[in-house]
């Protein structure tokens, strides 16, 4: 059977984790306040990559479909 003191302690030690668990929260906001931002620019940047490759890709099957057609001419 526990005695008082072994309540007390056993309690004590809840706090204890109670409070680094807050503390463990609080930062984990502020990661996210940081983050937040960040991941939002890399999916904006990400998204603009995808375009300029389906452009660059679209230009260059442009520039294939003229040679071949130059080709055929000659």
């Amino acid at each position: 059977m526990l005695t008082n003191y072994q309540l007390a302690n056993i309690e004590a030690e809840i706090e204890r984790l109670v409070t680094e668990q807050e503390k463990t929260k609080a930062e984990i906001r502020q990661l996210e306040a940081y983050i937040n931002p960040a991941k939002s620019k890399l999916n904006r940047l990400l998204a603009f990559d995808a375009r300029l490759t389906d452009c660059i890709r679209m230009r260059q099957a442009a520039v294939m479909q003229l040679k071949l057609k130059e080709d055929l001419i000659h």
